[in-house]
């Protein structure tokens, strides 16, 4: 089917106008440009089977089962020599979600960005855009998030192995254009941060220095500065290591200084071309809720920003999604990746879970009986089967074998099951390309 016939046959279907607009921007650019461009579609079904993914099940309650379905357009225009643009529109919702006769459906912008080169070793990239570096503990994507999507100018510069990106946001609501009104609590006002990396031989190391801002309710803005490194090394052939620190100081929203850090070690083996262990550890440091009480006490809570989230600290998402502990955390862990056929992929990741700081329940107001520092184990075993180019489906299952503190970071009541089942159905199918004649 040509992009014309695409273009009439949603038109007729009264699909969303920016959608059309954007096929009908495709039509003419398939027509007139000699360069790079593609239009792809990306399918994503997520069944889900839970029995206490993200929050425990309890008494009483009974398991949940939904699908998520997700939807993006991917438009993308390269010339390599002057401009490169992306548009990514997506629609998120999930089976059978409706409000009386119309859909509840989340669709949006989820990139939109445009990369002016001047030279070979200089561009600027405006718009809607992902930051992803490192290992992305402090910039990474949570995809299908829109939180973890940054509007920025972002100054990127390369000469051989060394890289320097500076970039630079200020947010504002559109409530009100023209006269200063406060920004959402939840978002940052303002943020600058500049990224250093290099490359030697069989070693690599990036420098990070992030300036964040949130505003308070009075309009100011209290910020917090995090600086550090992360350095990775090829000690062999089949070993790598890799260490990361960060350390944060400034001022919360409720004025309290901070004085934080996080701490990353990791050793990956790679016995074979199919087969690879990592063992490792995250440490995020947390606040004794203690010490809280009094103002003047700076808060050790490190803040991720905008780390990846989801899977990070287990599949089941109980820390830094919708809880963030006070009292930090500590991850030891051990992860398998096994490929014994070509297309399929076993992966098994083990975490044991502490607390950083002292943790408290919730009844204990003086804080004056610590709860054991232990959390709990998670188990995630996942297995991914790759049937076509564009088509890959997985499976997997995470369960976790908690402890009364979790139960207490939850709100005190004994958890019943911690566990959830899922499959994970992408189709990636690319139905426009034209490249240079």
């Amino acid at each position: 089917m040509t992009i014309a016939k695409i273009y009439v046959a949603l038109f007729q279907r009264e699909h969303n106008p920016i959608l059309l607009l954007v096929l009908l921007l495709m039509l003419n650019v398939s027509e007139i440009s000699a360069q790079n461009t593609s239009l792809d579609l990306e399918y994503r079904f997520n069944p889900t089977y839970s029995r206490g993914f993200r929050q425990p099940l309890y008494v009483g309650e009974k398991a949940g089962f939904f699908t998520q379905q997700r939807t993006r357009l991917i438009l993308n225009y390269n010339n390599p020599d002057s401009l490169k643009a992306q548009v990514i529109l997506q629609d998120r919702r999930a089976w059978g979600e409706v409000s009386e006769r119309r859909d509840v459906a989340e669709v949006a912008i989820f990139r939109a960005w445009l990369e002016k080169s001047f030279g070979s070793n200089f561009s600027v990239k405006l718009g809607r855009q992902a930051l992803i570096y490192d290992d992305q503990h402090l910039f990474g994507e949570l995809n299908w998030g829109g939180t973890l999507t940054h509007d920025l100018a972002l100054g990127k510069y390369q000469k051989g192995t060394f890289k320097a990106h500076l970039g630079l946001a200020f947010n504002a609501n559109r409530v009100n254009e023209l006269k200063r009104d406060l920004f959402q609590p939840d978002l940052y006002k303002n943020m600058q941060f500049l990224w250093l990396s290099k490359k030697w031989n069989n070693l690599k190391s990036s420098f990070w220095l992030v300036n964040h801002g949130l505003e308070k309710a009075d309009t100011t803005v209290a910020y917090t500065q995090t600086f550090g490194s992360n350095t990775s090394t090829q000690l062999s052939n089949k070993l790598k290591f890799t260490g990361v620190f960060f350390q944060q100081i400034g001022r919360e929203q409720s004025n309290r200084k901070v004085s934080a850090n996080f701490i990353s070690l990791q050793l990956l083996l790679k016995s074979r071309e199919n087969l690879s262990f990592s063992l490792g550890l995250d440490r995020v440091s947390g606040t004794d809720l203690g010490d809280l009480a009094d103002p003047s006490t700076k808060s050790s809570t490190y803040d991720i920003l905008f780390g990846l989230r989801h899977g990070r600290f287990g599949y089941l998402d109980y820390f830094y999604l919708l809880i963030e502990p006070v009292f930090g955390l500590q991850d030891y862990y051990a992860k398998v990746d096994f490929a014994p056929i070509p297309k399929l992929r076993i992966k098994n990741n083990v975490h044991f879970f502490k607390t950083d700081a002292d943790a408290y329940a919730p009844i204990d107001i003086t804080f004056a009986n610590p709860l054991d520092s232990f959390l709990g184990v998670e188990n995630d075993l996942t297995l991914s089967y790759a049937v076509a180019k564009d088509f890959n489906v997985t499976f997997g299952h995470s369960i976790m074998f908690g402890s009364n503190t979790l139960d207490e970071m939850f709100g005190g009541a004994p958890s019943r099951d911690n566990q959830f089942f899922y499959a994970v159905i992408v189709a990636t199918p690319r139905i426009f390309e034209r490249r240079p004649e």
